[in-house]
């Protein structure tokens, strides 16, 4: 996906939330090169990160960011 999204010069931004859970906003996202058997993110924070990127205030570096909760 991520290299169809390079070739396609659109602007446009792909999210690769870790292991994906149901929880509340905790506003404790780090961004991650990898990830760990206990990695994982809360689907509030994803929600509102994915916000923050459309209104710029995201730190954004590559065309797929990759995030986790803190624990």
């Amino acid at each position: 996906m991520e290299k169809v999204l390079e070739s396609s010069g659109l602007g446009a931004l792909a999210v690769q939330p870790v292991a994906l859970v149901n929880g509340d906003l905790t506003e404790k996202v780090q961004y991650v090169d990898g990830f760990a058997k206990t990695s994982k993110i809360f689907t509030g924070d994803v929600a509102l990160w994915m916000l923050d990127a459309v209104d710029g205030v995201a730190r954004i570096e590559q065309q797929a960011e990759m995030i986790e909760s803190v624990s």
